[in-house]
């Protein structure tokens, strides 16, 4: 399997990871409003994608901000 160039790393982390926790997310938030029923799955789908198309772009774009933030707080190694 050819692999993506190591510049392309961030932005798959990114893509992967929210596409992981909006799931998360949506899927919660679906259960807690219709409950175990019918077609659960399907309304989590319905409402991830749209979610996951929203939080990614934002994710790309404070992304650089957050990781300076976290190296002002934490001590380099050596």
């Amino acid at each position: 399997m050819k692999k993506l160039p190591a510049r392309f790393e961030s932005q798959l982390f990114a893509l992967l990871l929210t596409g992981a926790t909006s799931l998360i997310v949506a899927s919660v938030a679906v259960f807690q409003h219709i409950g175990w029923t019918d077609g659960l799955v399907g309304q989590c789908v319905q409402v991830w994608l749209p979610s996951w198309g929203i939080v990614f772009p934002f994710a790309i774009v404070i992304a650089p901000g957050i990781k300076k933030m976290v190296r002002c707080w934490v001590e380099p190694e050596n």
